[in-house]
């Protein structure tokens, strides 16, 4: 038995795909925690006194740290694992399209929440009231979709970013949508009301977004969804994946009925109904002709010997080689 097979691919001689995202993932641990101090003793120094721990810096400073160290060891992992240039990883601002793909990322996730609560609401399981609009409303909405939005970068950084990609490179979609969907729900396992129903539709969130990557290329569309999803859920003041946050919104909703319908204490997101719209999701996202195909395997970047003159298909280049993208002349979403 040649044990380097275990470590390396003998078709490419790299480091096979299950270690570099090992190895990926402690790295970004380290680098983590390095800019968490750096950036809480920066706080500390010019505040003259760390944050409280129920602020918004509390939760803002450890979830940036984590961005910016996980994205860091991407690009570097990206560079000497995949000898691919940093804009593979997904989140490159080319122009306006990636604020498009944000902007209507955030219009589907906030769609999602409008269509279950169109289901519960002609059965009479959600009623709706309004409330007085007031200055301090905007300022807590607002803050909360920030801070949501900077949540959305977070979590498809870690879910769908280096590591969904070099699995997704070693092992296929199929796999890699599985594992990292898995590891998606392990990590709202401790959220309080949780059940079984609500488990089963976060892996099926898990699964969507990871398919929003596949369809679209970039990691904007699936921050733009998961930022919306949650936004809606809290302008309406339904629960977050069983947290409630304790804000005032022009508008509030009550769910009543069964909790195997609505969610319960959960929030939508355990309950039947949002299953129903996952589901149809997950059948457009890997059935209709939308996006980028998958079955081109457009994710392994091919790469091509040095040309003086690449076909203007091929998209970049890093150092002496060419890197083919997008395999057909139409632009992902149109």
């Amino acid at each position: 038995m040649n044990w380097f097979s275990i470590w390396l691919d003998p078709k490419t001689g790299r480091l096979r795909s299950g270690w570099r995202a090992v190895v990926y993932l402690i790295a970004s641990l380290f680098m983590t925690l390095m800019v968490y101090i750096t950036a809480l003793s920066a706080y500390t120094l010019f505040l003259h006194a760390p944050p409280p721990p129920t602020s918004y810096a509390s939760e803002l400073i450890p979830r940036l740290s984590a961005i910016i160290g996980f994205v860091m060891i991407a690009v570097v992992a990206l560079r000497y694992f995949e000898q691919l240039p940093p804009y593979t990883l997904g989140l490159h601002l080319d122009g306006g399209r990636q604020l498009v793909a944000l902007t209507g990322g955030f219009g589907l996730g906030v769609g999602i929440i409008l269509a279950v609560l169109l289901i519960l609401y002609p059965l009479h399981l959600v009623t709706f009231r309004l409330a007085p609009f007031t200055p301090q409303m905007l300022q807590e909405v607002g803050l909360g979709a920030a801070g949501f939005l900077i949540l959305g970068v977070f979590e498809e950084v870690l879910f769908r970013g280096y590591f969904f990609q070099t699995l997704l490179r070693g092992a296929g979609p199929f796999v890699t949508l599985l594992l990292t969907a898995a590891l998606f729900t392990a990590a709202h396992l401790g959220n309080p009301n949780n059940t079984l129903l609500a488990g089963a539709n976060i892996f099926l969130a898990g699964i969507v977004f990871g398919c929003l990557y596949l369809r679209h290329g970039s990691l904007w569309l699936p921050i733009g969804v998961h930022a919306g999803w949650n936004v809606a859920l809290l302008f309406f003041q339904i629960p977050i994946s069983g947290i409630t946050l304790a804000i005032t919104t022009p508008v509030s909703a009550t769910i009543t009925g069964s909790s195997l319908i609505t969610g319960g204490a959960f929030g939508l997101e355990g309950g039947v109904c949002i299953s129903c719209v996952l589901l149809g999701l997950i059948y457009a996202l890997t059935h209709l002709k939308v996006g980028l195909p998958l079955d081109s395997n457009w994710w392994e970047w091919r790469d091509f010997a040095a040309t003086r003159t690449p076909p203007p298909v091929w998209d970049f280049t890093i150092d002496a080689r060419h890197y083919q993208w997008k395999l057909l002349p139409q632009d992902p979403l149109e």
